[in-house]
């Protein structure tokens, strides 16, 4: 399952709804013969990640190790590319009357080494956590495994925090973060 799910990620599919669309593809067929998961198989892995952090640490264990085969290759600077990606879930517990089924998802922060595409990192969180929630700790921890290279980092406005920021200018990254419209940036405009 864990090889799939990377697989899916390398591919381009960020959801798990992705999985039953894959499922008919013909080369992934002959790679994992009758053992393509299906959106709900994949729902469950996801939920037993969160249930086992160890579980989940040796999945990014592994993913940084697939990097860092392709980073080596690379030349000049690393351009990190910090987000998050929703994954929606549905659970068939009744929450009432009119609405049996009731959305619950994950909302885990992202870097990919936008260049080339490459996921680096991925800290699975639950959806009831803002964007940047913990994201200089995760930022932290990528930085300091890539103190040999030169980093650019990039984030939408939900990562437009003081930690982050000066997180970026402590480590020397160079740094691109959206800021939201307010009122002192339309009075300087």
């Amino acid at each position: 399952m864990t090889e799939f799910v990377i697989t899916q990620h390398v591919l381009g599919f960020k959801t798990e709804v992705s999985a039953n669309y894959l499922r008919q593809d013909q080369l992934l067929q002959l790679l994992w013969a009758d053992d393509l998961p299906d959106q709900a198989t994949e729902s469950r892995f996801y939920h037993h990640l969160c249930d086992d952090l160890p579980a989940l640490d040796g999945l990014n264990h592994l993913l940084w190790q697939f990097a860092q085969r392709h980073l080596v290759k690379m030349h000049g600077r690393l351009v990190f590319d910090m987000d998050f990606t929703p994954l929606d879930t549905l659970s068939t517990k009744k929450e009432s009357v009119l609405s049996p089924l009731s959305r619950k998802g994950y909302h885990p922060l992202v870097i990919y080494e936008s260049r080339i595409g490459l996921l680096l990192d991925v800290e699975l969180r639950n959806d009831q956590v803002y964007t940047s929630a913990h994201a200089q700790i995760y930022l932290a921890q990528l930085l300091d495994r890539c103190t040999h290279r030169s980093v650019i980092l990039w984030g939408n406005s939900g990562f437009a925090t003081p930690k982050i920021n000066d997180l970026a200018e402590t480590q020397h990254v160079y740094y691109v973060i959206k800021l939201k419209t307010n009122s002192l940036l339309k009075r300087l405009g």
